[in-house]
């Protein structure tokens, strides 16, 4: 476990330095290859710790979800994690409890910290059965359950059966087929109508990530979508027609602007986008990039909902 924590501190500090020289000086690099990255990493670290345990059982799956599961992690700030398993007694859930609970504490000695909202797997753990009936609940009221259907659509198998998430997630999708009310909750966070006036501390999370990610997913999971992370969906949603050639340029564009300003963000320690100390090229690009979000809105206000 110390090896895994120390080669885990060596990467974050590497890559705050690599990220520092890509926040100054863009053309070193893309956004989505800096995430993709840090994502496999954080893979190979969790599927290390596995190995050190010498053994894991057939019957679960241990899923990354939220922005691991999306590939969107930067600098290992928290976790999301969740883990199906099959076997309906006592003695199982117990077995299973102690499994994910030792995993989970093991992710916290190397320096993955749990989501300060608790959705890692020691809440977040499931008897496949079970699961597929809370499945038909949640989509009953997508409102309501919003957050439960985000993590199972987000998940991806960092080890285990794949073939449960698989199936938990087919039913999902397939439950929620042109559903026009989880694509309604979609939208509850709405970019601002301008920068003008703004304060010069810009939420950068609720204001355009969220804005831009949540229809995104929300599109994808009412079109039988699986893929998890953001540019896989876009290009889903356009692959399938749901989206135009045009419409998805666009939004991989504003993604990809909007992904630029969450690395400079994170990198000052700060929750909040300091807009005075963005350039002025800066300002036009997180300008358009909102202007992009509300016209998306627009669109599927009109033709989803």
């Amino acid at each position: 476990l110390e090896e895994v924590k120390q080669v885990m501190t060596e990467f974050k500090h590497d890559l705050a330095i690599h990220a520092l020289k890509f926040s100054e000086k863009p053309e070193l690099g893309r956004e989505g290859y800096i995430f993709d990255a840090i994502s496999r990493v954080a893979d190979v670290a969790f599927k290390t710790l596995i190995d050190i345990r010498r053994s894991f059982p057939e019957e679960i799956v241990y899923a990354a979800t939220g922005s691991w599961g999306r590939r969107e992690q930067f600098l290992l700030t928290d976790r999301d994690t969740l883990a199906i398993y099959r076997g309906s007694s006592l003695q199982d859930k117990n077995a299973i409890k102690s499994l994910v609970d030792e995993i989970e504490d093991w992710l916290d000695q190397v320096g993955f910290p749990p989501c300060l909202h608790g959705y890692t797997a020691r809440n977040f753990i499931f008897e496949f059965d079970e699961l597929l009936k809370l499945i038909d609940l949640w989509v009953s009221d997508p409102q309501k359950f919003a957050v439960q259907i985000s993590l199972i659509a987000d998940a991806r198998v960092l080890v285990g059966n794949s073939d449960m998430l698989e199936r938990i997630k087919q039913k999902l999708v397939s439950n929620m087929h042109k559903n026009r009310l989880i694509l309604l909750q979609s939208l509850i966070y709405r970019p601002p109508e301008s920068l003008f006036g703004m304060p010069k501390s810009f939420d950068l999370k609720s204001k355009a990530i969220a804005p831009l990610e949540y229809p995104i997913r929300a599109l994808s999971i009412t079109n039988k979508i699986l893929s998890t992370s953001t540019p896989e969906r876009i290009e889903s949603l356009k692959r399938n027609r749901i989206i135009s050639d045009e419409l998805s340029r666009t939004l991989l564009q504003t993604y990809n602007i909007i992904m630029r300003f969450k690395i400079k963000t994170q990198l000052s320690s700060k929750s909040l986008l300091d807009l005075s100390s963005l350039a002025t090229f800066e300002k036009d690009l997180l300008k358009n990039a909102i202007k992009n979000i509300k016209f998306f809105h627009d669109y599927i206000q009109r033709t989803f909902i």
